[in-house]
């Protein structure tokens, strides 16, 4: 067993500013902490913008940016503090990879079918690694929005356009992909070589439409549409 933890903290300061009757800006900016990743502090910005063109509160246009951040997994925190640099040791139940017979006696295997007690010691070498990418960065979403209401009578009309762009995702690659045509790693020592990065990139793009008829005594009516196209590399 092992005890581990990532202290994190965040603060968030904003503020309205009414420029004209018509028009309202918010401004914020966040302040965010992290421990076990390598970008240990962030300040992801915030913005707003509400104008009521005709001044009668009958119709607004809005827009709106934003950077939100995400949290490190803690898996990154594992494989350099439990397992070592190397990352975690896997055997498969059979070696009958190229390396077999080119080093000592897989521990494992030499037990079957009995489960042996291990260490990290027991392992002469580690066929499969995970290990971590040097370079990785905490995941981060940037945001915008555009659109608007307007109220026809009883009837309250809404359009929304919305982007949004991810960048370092969160991934795990092969760094020691398998040649088909060779039957060669890049790397003869190893197998696979899972490398957890944050190399993923997404996009989203969604049209939100709505229209709401209130009636008297608490009651109202929705149709809502929402047209979305979503994609990643993850």
């Amino acid at each position: 067993s092992y005890r581990g933890a990532n202290h994190i903290g965040a603060a968030f300061v904003d503020d309205r500013w009414q420029a004209r009757p018509d028009l309202t800006v918010n401004l914020g900016v966040r302040w965010e902490g992290e421990a076990i990743t390598p970008d240990r502090i962030t300040v992801p910005p915030r913005l707003g913008l509400a104008w009521d063109p005709r001044g009668d509160q009958t119709t607004v246009l809005r827009a709106s940016y934003g950077v939100y951040y995400g949290q490190s997994l803690f898996q990154f925190y594992e494989l350099p503090s439990v397992f070592g640099p190397e990352g975690v040791v896997l055997f498969d139940v059979r070696d009958n990879s190229a390396l077999a017979g080119q080093y000592p006696v897989n521990p494992v295997l030499a037990a079957y079918p009995q489960v042996p007690t291990l260490s990290r010691s027991s392992f002469p070498y580690n066929p499969n690694p995970d290990v971590l990418d040097p370079d990785r960065r905490l995941p981060s979403i940037n945001t915008v929005s555009v659109g608007g209401q307007a109220a026809i009578g009883d009837v309250v009309l809404k359009s929304d356009y919305v982007y949004a762009r991810g960048r370092h995702l969160f991934r795990a690659r092969d760094v020691n992909p398998y040649d088909v045509r060779t039957g060669l790693r890049p790397d003869p020592r190893f197998n696979r070589i899972r490398q957890f990065e944050s190399t993923a990139s997404s996009w989203y793009h969604a049209l939100l439409a709505s229209a709401t008829r209130r009636f008297a005594d608490r009651y109202q009516a929705q149709v809502s549409y929402t047209l979305a196209r979503a994609e990643n590399d993850a």
